[in-house]
């Protein structure tokens, strides 16, 4: 395979093998071929029998057949160009294709006896042009190698196409003078010359240009190409020497061999079409289960990313419980400090030490004198502004039914005051204490012997108090 965008090139190792398979499989029977007729001769009975009309019908469809072989050649090209991108194929095969256009062109032109004593003519002009042609995207491939720009290429492709068209209008109009095939007819040095011009090129092509070429772009189809000179340089040679009229036996084989020589590459060319196509849907099959791996990788990474977060939370939430509790063993320090050295020490104090603990905005602590049975209310709050419901509190709690959970030492927890039942007492003390969220802790000398309670309240509704408050 050929890397023509990188710089690199790579030869197939089947190539050889190939080309000598398509070179034996297609010049053995025509070597078959030229046997009988050299034993039979060009006058001897193969040919006698022979009608001369049936022979330009037989060139007609040799020159159909040729036409075939161009078009299917200029589309296979086309369409190896857009799966490889390699440009020396629609180059090369669009030359080819316009060379097969022209040949089958003349042969319908010599089959209806239109122009047959221009034939030798129109031969000469067809060899030139075919030659010419292919040492012509030859050069253009080399010059636009040394161009990076992929529209570089593409013009260098559209003004080959452009100018063998515009080559091939100006020879199909040169084999129409007369004077071309008296001029080489005759029996001048000059004529003689001009006449072997054709196989002069293709010796020329096929010993030192493509070999040259080869070398620098190894491709299965150039190699093709290559041993189509082979045919064409014989057609040219067996005309010159051995032909001596119109749609005599040479003639015959000489067209042939000449066919040959589009049908190597063509045969290549459909070979490699067929590889390409393979080799793109094998890339595109890789490619979808590159897509598939890595679809899967992803997922595994997501559950991967999905179980580090879940670790990392996990970590955040044990991290916030180690943090918690050290501050409640800091603030339970800062207790044992105040009732320490203080012999009287500052209950509001304490509930502020509480408060900030647990990120309370209110604080309440209800203490009953055990001789007196004198109950004494301790507030505090966190910058709010807070009117003084002393008496109003002590009235809702003399009157309240959550007062006989407390002295049964059970606790009041109201994580959100929207969702307590409605009519409850949990609602009017709610509703009375303006929180969100409240907990209210009893406090008891003994198990049975009450002694009062802490309450802390949320207003904004910021703090969500939990079983662990």
């Amino acid at each position: 395979m050929i890397n023509l965008e990188a710089g690199t090139t790579q030869k197939p190792k089947p190539m050889a093998l190939l080309s000598l398979v398509i070179l034996i499989g297609s010049v053995v029977p025509l070597a078959l071929f030229l046997l009988i007729i050299e034993g039979a001769g060009a006058e001897g009975e193969i040919w006698q029998y022979v009608d001369l009309v049936w022979m330009s019908k037989l060139h007609l469809l040799l020159g159909a057949g040729l036409l075939f072989l161009a078009v299917t050649t200029a589309i296979l090209a086309i369409t190896h160009y857009f799966i490889k991108r390699e440009l020396a194929i629609p180059l090369f095969g669009g030359a080819l294709a316009i060379n097969g256009i022209l040949e089958a062109v003349h042969g319908a032109l010599v089959s209806d006896f239109v122009v047959p004593v221009l034939a030798f003519g129109s031969w000469w002009a067809l060899q030139t042009f075919s030659a010419i042609s292919l040492l012509t995207a030859m050069a253009l491939y080399s010059i636009s190698r040394l161009s990076t720009h992929e529209n570089d290429k593409k013009i260098l492709v559209i003004s080959l196409t452009v100018g063998l068209l515009l080559l091939a209008i100006s020879i199909v109009q040169v084999w129409q003078p007369h004077w071309l095939v008296s001029y080489l007819q005759t029996d001048s040095l000059s004529a003689i010359l001009v006449s072997y011009v054709p196989l002069q090129l293709w010796l020329f092509a096929g010993i030192v240009v493509y070999p040259l070429f080869y070398n620098q772009v190894p491709n299965f189809v150039i190699s093709a190409i290559f041993i189509g000179v082979i045919p064409q340089a014989a057609a040219e040679i067996y005309i010159l020497a051995r032909s001596e009229y119109l749609y005599d036996g040479q003639f015959l084989v000489a067209h042939l061999l000449r066919a040959l020589g589009f049908v190597i590459p063509w045969a290549a060319l459909s070979l490699d079409f067929i590889r390409a196509y393979r080799e793109d849907a094998e890339n595109t099959s890789r490619l979808d289960a590159a897509r598939d791996t890595l679809s899967v990788q992803a997922k595994q990474l997501v559950q991967a990313n999905k179980s580090l977060e879940s670790h990392i939370a996990e970590r955040q939430v044990i991290e916030e419980e180690l943090r918690h509790r050290l501050m409640v063993e800091e603030m339970l320090a800062s207790i044992s400090r105040l009732f320490v050295l203080e012999p009287t020490p500052n209950l509001a104090e304490v509930l502020r030490y509480l408060g900030e603990v647990f990120g309370a905005e209110i604080g309440y602590l209800l203490v009953m004198d055990p001789q007196t049975q004198k109950e004494s209310l301790h507030c505090w709050h966190n910058n709010i502004e807070y009117l003084d419901q002393n008496d109003r509190y002590l009235s809702l709690y003399m009157e309240d039914e959550w007062l006989n959970l407390l002295k049964a030492g059970q606790h009041i927890l109201v994580t959100d005051a929207q969702t307590v039942p409605s009519g409850s007492y949990l609602e009017s003390l709610c509703k009375f204490r303006r929180a969100r969220s409240l907990v209210l802790v009893p406090i008891m000398r003994n198990e049975h012997n009450y002694a009062g309670f802490i309450e802390y309240d949320s207003l904004s509704g910021g703090h969500r108090w939990t079983e662990r408050d």
